[in-house]
């Protein structure tokens, strides 16, 4: 994948039981600051190659903040709030870098922009 080398494995978000959170097969999530911090590496090399003018921000959406709490007892806050303002992050930063609107796949979008 040739993804990989930028990505890497990342960290891995703890679930309140200490396990990784899965996300899909043989995939767990990343650590709600490590999805910002990547996002931001990635959307301006893509805004370079192809010259977007909008998005679809996938996947990150699709659920509730709420259940996405990082567990890691190392991280300030952690368990204590929704990582809502990261999403909102993520979603800013590509529309400021398309110069123009994000869309994704939310059912609760209100949750995030609120």
């Amino acid at each position: 994948m040739p993804g990989q080398r930028i990505l890497g494995r990342g960290p891995r978000q703890p679930s309140s039981d200490g396990q990784w959170r899965p996300a899909w097969a043989r995939c767990y999530n990343p650590k709600p600051a490590w999805a910002v911090e990547i996002e931001s590496r990635l959307t301006p090399i893509i805004q370079d190659k192809f010259h977007l003018s909008t998005a679809y921000c996938d996947v990150h959406t699709c659920v509730t903040p709420w259940n996405y709490c990082d567990f890691d007892a190392r991280v300030p806050g952690a368990a204590r709030s929704p990582p809502r303002l990261r999403l909102r992050q993520i979603m800013l930063h590509q529309k400021k870098t398309w110069n123009g609107p994000v869309y994704s796949e939310a059912i609760i979008t209100g949750t995030i922009a609120a």
